[in-house]
């Protein structure tokens, strides 16, 4: 996509914002904090996942 082309996009969708009310863009901003919150949530186990899984690794190695 081209600059121009997405700074157009991007004021289009700025205008159609403006003409919402004001409680429908607060559940949307809401809305956009609550997925930021679960992005990290989601990071948070992946990471718990992957040392849980080099843990379970060492241990089969031990065993061995």
């Amino acid at each position: 996509m081209k600059a121009a082309s997405f700074i157009a996009d991007m004021n289009a969708l700025q205008k159609e914002f403006d003409t919402l009310p004001a409680e429908v863009v607060r559940l949307i901003e809401s809305l956009m904090e609550l997925v930021d919150v679960q992005q990290g949530n989601i990071e948070t186990m992946l990471v718990a996942n992957r040392t849980l899984l080099g843990v379970i690794d060492i241990l089969k190695e031990s065993r061995q």
